[in-house]
C-alpha cells in the first residue's frame, strides 16, 4: 500500500511541476525561435519522404524520427500549431517518464525515482535546450527507454526488444 501512495504522489507531483513550468508559455500562436523551424505539413511531408533537407543556411540534414514523430502527429491532428505544442511539450514529461522506468531497473525507492527522473529531464541543459527550440531533444527523452530495451535484449534476447531498439535507433 505505501509503494501506491508513493507512486500516486509522485504522479500528481509530476503533473503539478509541469503545469507549473510551462504555465507562462505562449500556447496559441506558432513558436519559432533559434534552430526550430515552425511545423507545418507540407515540410513535414517533404521530410518525411524525402532523403535530405536543407535546413538553414542550407547544409544537409536528416531528423529521422523528429520526421516520422511530426508525421504521425500531422496524421492524427491536423492543426500546425497543436501539433508544434504538443510534440514540444512532451518532450521533458516524456524524458522524465523514460528516465523513471530505467531507473525502476536500478533502484527500489519510488521517490528516489522520481528525483532522479526529475533531475535528468529539467536540468539546466535541457531547459536551455528547450528554451533554445533544439531538435535533439526527442533522442534526449528517448535515450532512457534505448537503454532500457538494449538492456532487456542483451537479458532476454526477445524479438520485441530488438525492434523497439531498432525503431528507436
Amino acid at each position: 500500500m505505501k509503494g501506491k501512495k508513493e507512486l500516486l504522489l509522485s504522479i500528481i507531483l509530476f503533473i503539478s511541476l509541469f503545469a507549473f513550468f510551462y504555465r507562462n508559455l505562449n500556447l496559441l500562436s506558432m513558436w519559432g525561435f533559434s534552430d526550430l523551424l515552425p511545423f507545418n505539413i507540407e515540410r513535414s511531408l517533404k521530410l518525411f519522404f524525402g532523403a535530405w533537407d536543407s535546413n538553414l543556411l542550407g547544409y544537409p540534414f536528416k531528423a529521422t524520427s523528429l520526421n516520422l514523430i511530426q508525421y504521425l502527429l500531422y496524421f492524427f491532428i491536423h492543426n500546425d500549431i497543436i501539433v508544434q505544442k504538443i510534440y514540444f511539450l512532451s518532450l521533458m514529461p516524456l524524458s522524465f517518464i523514460t528516465m523513471y522506468f530505467l531507473s525502476k531497473k536500478f533502484i527500489n525507492s519510488i521517490s528516489i525515482q522520481f528525483v532522479t527522473s526529475f533531475l535528468y529531464s529539467l536540468n539546466p541543459i535541457t531547459v536551455g535546450e528547450f528554451y533554445n527550440g533544439s531538435l535533439w531533444m526527442n533522442v534526449y527523452a528517448l535515450a532512457p527507454l534505448f537503454i532500457l530495451l538494449v538492456i532487456k535484449f542483451l537479458k532476454d534476447s526477445k524479438f520485441i526488444y530488438g525492434i523497439g531498439i531498432a525503431v528507436l535507433f
